[in-house]
């Protein structure tokens, strides 16, 4: 075959790949290439940080709620039996049953007990 005759393709150029369009194998290659590129190259966690100082107040309120929410995830009964807990004891210091102690006098008792 002649090269006037020879079919004419032209040649793409991707990162360290090159192909010919509409070639089967050309395409499975650039698949695993972007498939390996995209799992070899994890965001770290300074990169996150810095993006998520450019989102509004809410969306990263959101953000840190759904990660504290996963982080200390628990069942519907255990959430329940929390909920019940916390408003009995909200309720025995609003009725006076139960005196509550100022936060310094805490940090005060914790300081001795740690020898501080």
């Amino acid at each position: 075959m002649n090269s006037s005759t020879s079919p004419s393709f032209t040649t793409y150029s991707l990162p360290s790949i090159r192909y010919k369009p509409f070639s089967r194998a050309a395409f499975v290659l650039v698949k695993i290439h972007f498939v390996s590129q995209i799992s070899t190259m994890p965001i770290t966690l300074d990169e996150i940080v810095e993006e998520t100082r450019q989102w509004p107040p809410e969306k990263v309120g959101e953000l840190v709620d759904r990660l504290s929410g996963d982080l200390h995830a628990c069942d519907e009964e255990t959430e329940a039996a929390w909920q019940a807990e916390i408003s009995r004891r909200i309720e025995d210091i609003q009725s006076g049953k139960v005196r509550g102690i100022p936060g310094e006098e805490v940090s005060a008792r914790v300081r001795k007990i740690v020898g501080r």
